[in-house]
């Protein structure tokens, strides 16, 4: 039984929480410049939260992201 604040995505369990640029960029097996560059050409597939100067992606999203089989095509 997951415990309480989990969920339990397709493939491997990541805690609802919010992930750094650096955190992605491990998960998506990218330079996080690479990701940057994305971001500012408004291309990156996920939405970031900005947290005063600071980026944040949900990791529900992120997840949500990899489950819908986009991330093989991008």
């Amino acid at each position: 039984m997951p415990r309480p604040g989990f969920y339990k995505p397709k493939g491997h369990i990541m805690p609802k929480s919010l992930l750094t640029l650096e955190e992605l960029a491990k998960v998506f097996k990218v330079a996080p410049g690479s990701i940057r560059n994305q971001l500012s050409r408004g291309t990156f597939p996920v939405k970031p939260l900005r947290i005063g100067r600071l980026l944040r992606f949900k990791s529900e999203d992120v997840q949500r992201f990899i489950d819908s089989g986009e991330a093989n095509h991008a």
